[in-house]
């Protein structure tokens, strides 16, 4: 218990920000150890049951996605942020009716993330043929490309499948992992320390 306490700066619900000397780190750095709990275990080998609440999945998502853009220049420099990449911004505009499409299903995690990449992956790849870049290709690759689309084959910028994956399977387990259980219905969106939490009651 002590050790992943040190390791991920928590004690129970609360993120000992004080404790664990954290005031070292810049809002970016904080904002990723409050992510520990999130990464320990991938929403891709999660088969847990997961009934889809298309609105709260969507502000998760955006709490998660919004928590990169501090990273500093100096971590990565802001031409190579996944999350400042003008092909993020198109994902951002898509995720909310991604998520619409299975709200009120109930479905294990895994199959629910594997659908998701497939959905943004085709989604991708629409944006990837208006935008014309498919004329670079030569006729076999985008015929393979074409009948399996993948986020690495559409040229995307390194690391960007990467983050887009993290954020989503982030996503996916914070849904399991912060659901709150000990406060007011209808309370919604909350904090424990540096922590966010929800109750589903709130976003009926």
């Amino acid at each position: 218990m002590q050790q992943i306490w040190l390791k991920f700066g928590t004690l129970g619900k609360a993120y000992n920000k004080h404790s664990s000397g954290n005031d070292q780190f810049d809002a970016w750095e904080t904002f990723e150890r409050t992510c520990a709990d999130l990464d320990k275990e991938l929403a891709e080998n999660n088969r847990a049951g997961i009934t889809v609440n298309s609105s709260l999945l969507f502000k998760i998502w955006s709490h998660i996605a919004d928590g990169s853009e501090p990273e500093p220049a100096s971590s990565t420099p802001y031409r190579l942020q996944p999350v400042r990449s003008s092909d993020f911004a198109m994902v951002k505009c898509q995720m909310l009716a991604i998520f619409k499409g299975y709200n009120g299903s109930s479905i294990p995690t895994d199959r629910l993330h594997m659908r998701i990449i497939r959905d943004l992956t085709h989604f991708l790849f629409k944006q990837f043929l208006r935008a014309r870049l498919h004329e670079n290709l030569p006729h076999p690759q985008l015929l393979n490309l074409g009948g399996n689309p993948t986020l690495r084959g559409l040229g995307l910028p390194p690391g960007f499948e990467e983050f887009v994956k993290r954020v989503l399977n982030r996503t996916l387990q914070f849904y399991h992992l912060r659901k709150c259980q000990d406060t007011l219905p209808c309370q919604g969106w909350h904090t424990y320390g540096e922590k966010y939490y929800y109750n589903e009651e709130g976003f009926e």
